[in-house]
C-alpha cells in the first residue's frame, strides 16, 4: 500500500500514516489564474501580420514530463504532460515530437486536437493533429497567428499526451526524444523552443523524485489581506523505482536564501512525504510572494519535475478613513488588481486606448478572433482590501469606455463590494448599466461613481465590473482607467451642515412610523439605504412631521433633512 510520510525540519512532525492520513492541509493552490495578456493578443488584425506588445519579449519556454517507463519488446502507451512555462503572452501554434530510429510511432489518443478548447485568446482554438510522419508526430500549423497552445498562466496551460509506440526487443538505456514548440509570432523577436525528454527502461532501477506542491500551510487564496506568519509545507513523491533515503528538500521566497531540510526516509517507490519548515515565514508585508520548493537527489533521471512553485499576493488593508486609494493602471499598480469572471482570460493592458497615463485595462470578447462561445460574459477588476468605518461615506469612481460602433461592440459597467475578493460573493453597489460606444482611441471616456455608506467597522473589497453579451455579430468590449476610492468629506457650496442635535427623530429603532420634530422651516427629507440608493423622499413642514417607512426592508438607513438651507443627517434602524 502506498504511504504518505509527514516530515519536518529537525523532526518537527515525526509522523507516518497511510494514504488516509488525517493531516489537514489546504488544497494546493494553483498560481497564475489571473494572468493578463497584451492587447495585441486579443485584437483582430487586418491581416496575418501581427505586432507584439511592448511589455515583454515574446518567447516560448516549455517542459515535458514523462510518467511512463518502457519495456523492451513491447507495444505500449507512453504518458507525458506538456507545459508552456514562459510568463509572457506567447502561445504555441505547433508541437512536434520526434522519437529516435528504431522506435515505431503507432498512434495517439489526443487526436484530432492537442488538448481541449481553452476558451482563451486564440483564433484557431486547439491545434489540429497532423498525423505521423516517420519518427515524428505533430499538432498545429505553425502559421504564426494566434496559437492555440496556452501557457501555464492561462487555462488549460498543461496538456496530457499519450502516444502508443513499439519498442524493439533488446533496447537498453534511455529513449531520448526531441520536441519543439513553435511560438505563434507575437512580439518583436518571437522564438521557438526545442528540448529533449527521456523515457527510461523499466528494467533498470531509476531515481525520480518529484515535488508536487508548495504553499504556506494556512493559505486559502492567491490574493490575501493582512496575512502574517505561516509555515511552509511541500509534498514530495517518489515516482522512481528505487527506495530513497536522506532526501534534501529546500525552499526559498522571492529568490532569497534557500532553507533546506532532510527527509530521512526510507521513501519507497509510490510513497509521498509532507515536508514542513520552521521557523514560520513572515508574509505580512504588502508584496507578491513567489515561493519555490525543490528536491535534490543524486542520480535523479528527471530534473524537470523536481521543483514546484506558487505565486500569491498579500496586501496590508488600506484605511479609507484617513487614506484615499488610486489606481491608474500604471506600472506596479497593475499588481494590485485581481481579474476575475468569465471574461478574465480576455482581459489585458492597452497602451493605445487610455484615459490618462500610458496604460488602461481592456476586455474584448467575440466569436471570431478569440473563438469564444456565444453568451453573457463578465469581468471583475477586484482591488486590494480596505478598512471602512461605520457611518462614513466613501466614493468609488472610475473612467469607462466602449470602443467602436454600437452595432458591433457593447458593454455595461457596474461597481461591486464584498467581504472577500471573490467576485461570486460580491453584491452590486451600482448595478450594470450600458456604456455608449464612442469609437477607438484615447478620447470620449466617461466617469462612473457610487457612494458607499459603511454599516460596520470592517475590511471590505471593491470591484469595478463589466458585462456584455457575445453573439455572431456583437462583441463585448469594456475599458477601465483611473480608479479611485476616497472618503466623502466635502460639503456642497452654499449649504451649511448642521452638526447639533436640535432635530429630534424617534423612535429609533422604529417599526415603521418615524417622528421628526423641530423642523425649522419647510424643506425635504430623503432616505438612503446602506449602498447609497435613495429609497424614500418627501416634503416636510416647519414643526413636527411623521413619515412611514414600513414598506422598506429591515436594516439601517440614513435620513437627510434639508431645511432652512441646512442639511442634517441621521442614521435610523428599521426593525419590524
Amino acid at each position: 500500500m502506498k504511504k504518505i510520510y509527514l516530515m519536518g525540519l529537525t523532526s518537527f512532525f515525526a509522523l507516518a500514516a497511510i494514504a488516509q492520513t488525517t493531516l489537514k492541509v489546504n488544497k494546493p493552490l494553483q498560481s497564475g489564474k489571473n494572468a493578463m495578456i497584451s492587447e495585441s493578443k486579443i485584437k483582430k488584425g487586418a491581416s496575418a501580420a501581427k505586432g507584439g506588445g511592448s511589455n515583454s519579449t515574446m518567447a516560448i519556454a516549455a517542459n515535458m514530463v514523462v510518467s511512463t517507463s518502457y519495456t523492451a519488446g513491447s507495444v505500449q502507451n507512453i504518458d507525458m504532460v506538456l507545459t508552456l512555462t514562459n510568463t509572457d503572452s506567447e502561445y504555441g501554434d505547433k508541437l512536434e515530437i520526434t522519437f529516435p530510429a528504431g522506435i515505431t510511432v503507432n498512434s495517439t489518443t489526443n487526436t484530432p486536437t492537442l488538448g481541449p478548447d481553452d476558451g482563451g485568446a486564440s483564433s484557431d482554438g486547439p491545434e489540429a493533429f497532423n498525423g505521423i510522419t516517420g519518427q515524428t508526430i505533430s499538432w498545429g500549423n505553425d502559421d504564426n497567428y494566434y496559437g492555440g497552445i496556452s501557457t501555464s498562466g492561462a487555462a488549460p496551460g498543461s496538456y496530457p499526451i499519450q502516444i502508443n509506440i513499439t519498442v524493439p526487443a533488446g533496447t537498453t538505456g534511455n529513449i531520448v526524444c526531441t520536441y519543439s514548440v513553435s511560438g505563434d509570432g507575437f512580439g518583436a523577436a518571437p522564438a521557438d523552443y526545442t528540448g529533449t525528454f527521456n523515457i527510461v527502461n523499466s528494467a533498470v532501477p531509476a531515481v525520480n523524485m518529484k515535488t508536487i506542491f508548495v504553499q504556506p500551510y494556512n493559505l486559502a487564496s492567491l490574493s490575501n489581506c493582512n496575512y502574517g506568519l505561516d509555515t511552509l509545507v511541500a509534498q514530495i513523491t517518489n515516482i522512481g523505482s528505487t527506495t530513497e533515503s536522506n532526501i534534501n528538500v529546500s525552499y526559498n521566497v522571492n529568490g532569497g536564501a534557500a532553507m533546506m531540510t532532510v527527509v530521512p526516509g526510507p521513501l519507497a517507490p509510490g510513497d509521498s512525504a509532507f515536508v514542513f519548515w520552521l521557523p514560520a515565514y513572515d508574509f505580512s508585508a504588502t508584496n507578491t510572494y513567489d515561493v519555490k520548493a525543490w528536491v535534490a537527489q543524486a542520480a535523479d533521471i528527471n530534473l524537470v519535475n523536481d521543483t514546484a512553485s506558487l505565486s500569491f499576493s498579500n496586501n496590508v488593508s488600506i484605511a479609507l478613513s484617513t487614506t484615499s486609494y488610486s489606481n491608474g493602471i500604471e506600472g506596479a499598480q497593475v499588481a494590485d488588481i485581481a481579474v476575475q469572471g468569465t471574461a478574465a482570460n480576455f482581459t489585458g493592458l492597452s497602451g493605445a486606448t487610455v484615459h490618462s497615463g500610458a496604460q488602461a485595462l481592456f476586455t474584448t470578447v467575440n466569436t471570431t478572433t478569440v473563438t469564444a462561445n456565444q453568451g453573457v460574459y463578465d469581468v471583475f477588476i477586484s482591488l486590494p482590501c480596505m478598512d471602512v468605518v461605520n457611518g462614513e461615506t466613501y466614493r468609488i469612481s472610475y473612467w469607462k469606455k466602449v470602443n467602436n460602433a454600437p452595432a458591433t461592440h457593447q458593454g455595461s459597467g457596474g461597481i461591486f463590494s464584498g467581504l472577500s475578493n471573490d467576485a461570486t460573493t460580491m453584491t452590486a453597489l451600482k448595478p450594470f448599466s450600458p456604456i455608449t460606444p464612442t469609437g477607438a482611441g484615447a478620447v470620449n471616456w466617461s466617469k462612473d461613481s457610487v457612494d458607499y455608506v459603511a454599516v460596520a467597522n470592517e475590511t471590505r473589497y471593491f470591484a469595478v465590473a463589466g458585462q456584455g453579451t457575445v453573439n455572431s455579430t456583437t462583441s463585448f468590449n469594456f475599458r477601465v482607467d483611473d480608479i479611485k476610492i476616497a472618503k466623502v468629506v466635502s460639503v456642497p457650496t452654499g449649504i451649511k451642515t448642521n452638526s447639533n442635535n436640535t432635530l429630534a427623530i424617534f423612535p429609533n429603532p422604529t417599526a415603521g412610523i418615524l417622528n421628526i420634530n423641530a423642523i425649522e422651516a419647510n424643506g425635504t427629507i430623503e432616505v438612503y439605504n446602506v449602498i447609497g440608493d435613495k429609497v424614500y423622499s418627501n416634503s416636510v413642514v416647519k414643526g413636527n412631521n411623521s413619515i412611514d417607512l414600513s414598506g422598506l426592508a429591515n436594516g439601517a438607513y440614513f435620513l437627510k433633512v434639508n431645511s432652512n438651507n441646512q442639511i442634517i443627517s441621521k442614521k435610523v434602524v428599521l426593525s419590524k
